[in-house]
């Protein structure tokens, strides 16, 4: 409903990195905007945006609309086939909805800097779902198209490639050898080694920003603070970025790991295993990439966007959860956890919508009434110069105030 009642049509903050070392020639395809920005390619955001802008004349409002719509059909999709041969199928899909739709994932319909996210989750759907079943060649080739592509579009998508990447290894070194696995092997490999180049090793402050093996190594109780942070995000509303909360909840979700994992519980549910795995690859991404050894570092990991690859783990462990009695302790506890989240991402969606959205229709109205060169309206829309230089700044209201005219 916020989507609709508080549209969100103008730039803030962070959008407007979209515009760094920007260029529009040749719509976008070419090498300048290939700048990656701490440790995330910006190209395929850039891209993005100036297609929904210029070439569709689309406002941010209805693109994040479209998303929301885009991504629920594929969740369903997601959900309807890693359950369908389960007994209690349809609790299964109900609890994948509820997971999935987390409303903590607001910002990322509303912010074109944030799009990449929820596209590299619909990619990592779509992806999982072939590689149950990629026994087609069309299957194959789209499999291994979305394993080299996800990467390049956000570093959520490195999760893919990686994961991949070792389920084949522990195949092949079982003696499970076939060709396709081995290049699956070799497409993973190209994947990440590419994409850590274009968006890490050719930008040295990105890449000092982004690798973060040294603050987890010097500081191992911190950064196992911040894991838990980053486990109990989706239970946080944004509002509060409360530590307290986050890792009470990661601390319950960790056990609820170890148990899973220990007791096997997941023993012959290859889908809750294979996706607790990959939801632990992208928690401990998060930590090389976002951990600094501060504690600021395990406060800032509450923040919304960062719960993203978070929801994969959860609905890991949820299904794993899903065959037992219905009545049982514990099965009611993973519900409680879902209610909780779920309010947490309500509180969080209302609260930004309420921000953002109220900010956007001062905008307008001032844009409306004095025009893009009116003072009060600038610094409406300024994001300060840590996120663009005053150059940069005047060249990207050029291309703001075009679009908006037409």
């Amino acid at each position: 409903m916020n989507l609709f009642y508080r549209p969100i049509n103008h730039l803030f903050v962070d959008d407007w990195v979209i515009f760094k070392d920007f260029s529009l020639n040749n719509y976008g395809f070419n090498s300048v905007n290939l700048t990656s920005y701490n440790g995330n390619p910006l190209f395929f955001s850039r891209l993005l945006f100036i297609f929904v802008t210029d070439t569709f004349g689309l406002k941010i409002s209805t693109m994040a609309i479209i998303l929301f719509v885009l991504y629920t059909i594929v969740l369903y999709f997601f959900a309807t086939k890693i359950t369908k041969d389960m007994s209690n199928k349809y609790w299964a899909r109900t609890g994948i909805m509820i997971i999935g739709l987390n409303l903590n994932q607001y910002q990322n319909f509303a912010m074109p800097i944030c799009w990449p996210w929820i596209i590299s989750l619909i990619i990592f759907y779509l992806a999982y779902v072939l590689s149950i079943n990629y026994g087609s060649m069309v299957k194959y080739l789209f499999f291994s198209f979305l394993i080299l592509v996800s990467p390049q579009i956000f570093s959520l998508g490195f999760i893919l490639p990686i994961g991949v990447l070792l389920t084949n290894l522990a195949l092949v070194l079982a003696k499970e050898v076939s060709v396709k696995k081995i290049s699956l092997i070799t497409l993973s490999l190209i994947s990440i080694l590419l994409s850590f180049y274009i968006s890490i090793g050719v930008n040295k402050d990105g890449y000092e920003k982004t690798l973060g093996i040294y603050p987890v190594v010097y500081n191992p109780l911190r950064a196992f603070a911040f894991m838990l942070s980053s486990f109990g995000a989706p239970f946080t509303p944004a509002s509060r970025y409360s530590t307290v909360i986050s890792i009470t909840f990661g601390v319950l979700i960790f056990i609820l790991l170890m148990f899973t994992l220990k007791q096997m519980r997941a023993q012959g549910l290859s889908n809750a295993k294979n996706l607790i795995w990959y939801g632990l690859i992208f928690h401990a991404l998060q930590l090389t990439a976002r951990f600094d050894g501060s504690l600021e570092s395990i406060h800032i990991v509450n923040q919304p966007r960062y719960t993203t690859g978070a929801l994969i783990m959860l609905i890991g462990l949820f299904i794993a959860y899903v065959p037992l009695n219905l009545n049982t302790n514990k099965f009611l506890v993973v519900y409680l956890i879902l209610t909780v989240m779920s309010v947490a991402g309500a509180k969080t969606s209302w609260d930004f919508a309420q921000t953002r959205g109220n900010a956007s229709k001062n905008i307008e109205n001032c844009l409306n009434n004095y025009g893009f060169q009116n003072p009060v309206c600038l610094e409406m829309l300024n994001p300060g110069t840590e996120i663009l230089s005053t150059n940069e700044f005047t060249n990207a209201l050029e291309y703001v105030s075009k679009i908006n005219a037409d």
